[in-house]
């Protein structure tokens, strides 16, 4: 784990610290000079984007479809991969569900994703493009270079 760039939020630290764990070179990106939107992490050489919810303690409600659906939105304009930490924030699993299908379905071919890794309270689910429309639970296996978050 390589955190030189920039110092990581909380909770990408804790995605790169998983991933890290899971065997993978996480280095942390530095911020453009120019702006612009880009990956928080390089994951084995592969741009990540971390997306977090905040904790249930700060929220006026618990995260639902549409908030993951709006989560991958604006992650899609910043990397082909993405992770949603939503540990703490009370989203369930059959909110992540909902939420990929609906961004799957108004997506179609034009999605601008290529996988996403939802870590929850007690949940770790994946969806890789082409694997379908529902999300799986996350094999034992980590991601291995050049292919999807859920190691397919």
């Amino acid at each position: 784990m390589d955190e030189s760039a920039r110092r990581l939020s909380h909770e990408e630290l804790a995605v790169g610290q998983l991933l890290a764990g899971e065997g993978h070179h996480v280095r942390s990106v530095a911020e453009s000079r120019r702006g612009g939107r880009h990956a928080d992490l390089s994951v084995c050489g592969t741009p990540v984007e971390v997306k977090s919810f905040a904790p249930i303690d700060e929220r006026t409600r618990i995260p639902g479809p549409r908030s993951v659906h709006n989560k991958l939105a604006d992650a899609a304009g910043q990397a082909r991969h993405v992770v949603l930490h939503g540990t703490g924030s009370g989203l369930s699993p059959a909110a992540v569900r909902q939420g990929l299908a609906r961004w799957a379905l108004r997506q179609g071919a034009e999605a601008r994703l290529d996988s996403v890794r939802v870590l929850g309270d007690g949940y770790d689910l994946a969806w890789t493009r082409g694997a379908g429309r529902r999300p799986e639970r996350r094999p034992d296996r980590g991601l291995d270079r050049g292919r999807g978050v859920d190691g397919r």
